[in-house]
């Protein structure tokens, strides 16, 4: 019978593994309205993640020891004064970016109203 511990480190091991695989990977173009919503949603992690008092789902914080996991919370909170600033810089540039892309959906709206209107004429004039 295999050990689950060893089991679970060799998982642990192939995630981290794939993760790092897939970071060569070109993502999908997504269209304007897309990259803003997920703009915004980034920016909303930021901003939930800057009043946390433990970061939820921060895989680098846990350990199997509680002695090392207490540590790695200590030397955390003690740093985190320093990462909150930066997770209110990046909410304030992903809302930035969010607030281009609307105006870049809208301008995208209008251009396509204007070719629209563009071919009509050229068709009137035909």
């Amino acid at each position: 019978m295999s050990d689950p511990a060893a089991s679970d480190a060799a998982l642990q091991l192939l995630r981290r593994e794939l993760y790092w695989a897939q970071a060569g990977v070109g993502r999908a173009r997504a269209d304007t309205v897309s990259v803003r919503d997920q703009l915004h949603g980034y920016a909303l992690q930021r901003r939930t993640e800057e009043a946390q008092f433990r970061p939820a789902g921060e895989r680098a914080l846990e350990s199997h020891s509680s002695a090392r996991r207490a540590l790695k919370f200590g030397l955390w909170r003690l740093l985190r004064f320093s990462f909150q600033r930066y997770d209110r810089l990046l909410a304030e540039l992903a809302e930035l970016n969010a607030g281009l892309a609307e105006r870049l959906v809208a301008a995208e709206a209008e251009i396509s109203k204007l070719r629209s209107e563009v071919d009509d004429l050229r068709q009137d004039r035909s």
